[in-house]
């Protein structure tokens, strides 16, 4: 049998019919208006009037096929249900998108409502096709996961009225490559997770939250937070993971950072911190491979976490600020390229477990202030440095000391200007302040049987000894 090509032609005519398909829609009469067509072959709808969530699972639920759906000119209206339409959802509001309404489905393209206020918990989450999508202005809200899994989105444009993104509304958008959303205020925990083509995201000056692991393993070469000045919290592992950042500037006024912020950053080479932290949090810094700014600690710090700057391979010299009073276990682990660390505080900082693991302390300064060098003598950990370095009363050494008994004498071929004994703990023993080049110390009245001794010669030079007693 021959077939005409008018009636080829007819057929093409009939499936394009029911293929693509335009109405006017009244809420919740979107099944009866598409009564008699073969729905589940439309792969564009376009839709005008007004939508509730009975239509929107109408979709879901009778629509494989739908690649294209323009809602411009659609209002979403409220709707109540005593049952649930969506997951374990039973009310939906105006003016959002419902939960999980397109979640799955072959979608290409969307245009949303022009009136919309919110797009709920996993609206278009595993629409792996779906190639962009323009936020209108009257946006505010993306909910939890909304767009999660959406492996082809490569832009989110619009946004300007948008003040929120959910946890997880944007992860595993893998070729999204960047992002500007200027009324931003919080952005939800790994709400850009595993983004890994994300290199551009302009962080406005409205930000106050950035959560727990939000651009985990993105590809941003630069954050650069300076314009956030109400920037409130940095989540753990907020920026972990991402080889290709460079630099990182941030806020005035932030006083914490969350467990591992910045953790393994292996490009990481510059850190702007500000004035008025006080705490950098275990693991922050970790990894950070190519640091070499010795002064990057502000003067405010008080705290350094667990291995909150560990495994740097870059750095040669660091400068610990007068106010810092503690440093964690590891925190400087894996330095293996310092030979200069300066002390500023007075009091030797307390620390935690093995703090220089794996630096070979023989190698490395230790600079302190002048008064303090005692203190840092007998403290733990720190007194490695000097005995690494030098052995106490070495040949080089101006003074020879001898104990007959009780009494400790020095000698030296240069003037002793001033001598003060000292006990392991760093307190003050005695003083001798008669220039002579003998000096002697009365032991007697001590416990313990080893002392140091720190001497100012006439030629200015300051030495140390170390004295034990039998």
């Amino acid at each position: 049998m021959r077939i005409s090509r008018r009636f080829c032609a007819a057929v093409v005519l009939l499936f394009a019919a029911q293929a693509v398909y335009s109405l006017n829609n009244v809420s919740g009469k979107l099944q009866e208006n598409l009564s008699g067509q073969d729905v589940a072959a439309i792969v564009s709808l376009d839709v005008d009037g007004t939508m509730d969530a009975r239509d929107f699972l109408f979709i879901l639920t009778e629509m494989p096929e739908l690649s294209s759906v323009d809602l411009s000119g659609v209002e979403i209206t409220e709707y109540s249900s005593g049952e649930s339409l969506f997951g374990n959802y039973v009310g939906f509001e105006a003016g959002e998108l419902p939960a999980f309404c397109f979640s799955g489905k072959k979608l290409q393209s969307v245009i949303l409502p022009q009136s919309l206020r919110a797009i709920g918990e996993g609206a278009f989450s595993g629409c792996s096709q779906l190639r962009g999508v323009v936020l209108p202005a009257s946006v505010e809200r993306v909910g939890d996961m909304a767009f999660s899994g959406c492996s082809a989105l490569v832009s989110v444009e619009g946004a300007e009225g948008l003040e929120s993104v959910g946890e997880y509304s944007f992860s595993k958008c893998r070729s999204l490559v960047s992002v500007e959303m200027p009324s931003l205020a919080m952005v939800g925990s790994h709400a850009f997770h595993m983004c890994e083509s994300l290199a551009s995201f302009s962080f406005p000056a409205a930000l106050t939250v950035i959560g727990e692991g939000a651009f985990m393993g993105t590809a941003l070469e630069s954050v650069d937070l300076s314009a956030c000045g109400s920037l409130d919290v940095i989540g753990a592992w907020a920026f972990a993971d991402n080889d290709r950042l460079a630099e990182v500037v941030l806020p005035s006024g932030l006083e914490s950072l969350g467990d591992g912020a910045f953790f393994y950053n292996v490009s990481l080479g510059k850190v702007v911190l500000p004035q008025g932290l006080v705490r950098i949090n275990d693991f922050t810094f970790t990894g950070g491979k190519l640091m070499d700014d010795s002064g990057f600690l502000p003067a405010s710090l008080k705290e350094i976490g667990d291995y909150a700057l560990s495994d740097w391979r870059s750095l040669t010299e660091i400068i610990i600020p007068e106010n810092v009073e503690y440093i964690g276990t590891g925190a400087f682990r894996n330095q293996n390229a310092l030979y200069k660390v300066e002390a500023m505080p007075v009091e030797p900082p307390a620390l935690g477990e093995d703090v220089w693991e794996n630096v070979d302390k023989s190698t490395v300064k230790l600079v302190v202030p002048e008064n303090s060098e005692v203190a840092y003598r007998a403290a733990d950990q720190w007194k490695d440095f000097f005995n690494a370095a030098s052995a106490v009363n070495s040949v080089e050494s101006d003074i020879k000391a001898i104990v007959n008994g009780n009494i400790l004498t020095l000698t030296s071929g240069v003037v002793i200007r001033e001598a003060s004994l000292y006990d392991l703990n760093g307190i003050l023993l005695s003083v001798d302040n008669s220039p002579a080049e003998t000096v002697d110390f009365y032991l007697g009245g001590y416990g313990g049987n080893v002392y140091i001794v720190r001497c100012v010669l006439d030629n200015d030079k300051v030495e140390l000894l170390k004295i034990v007693r039998d």
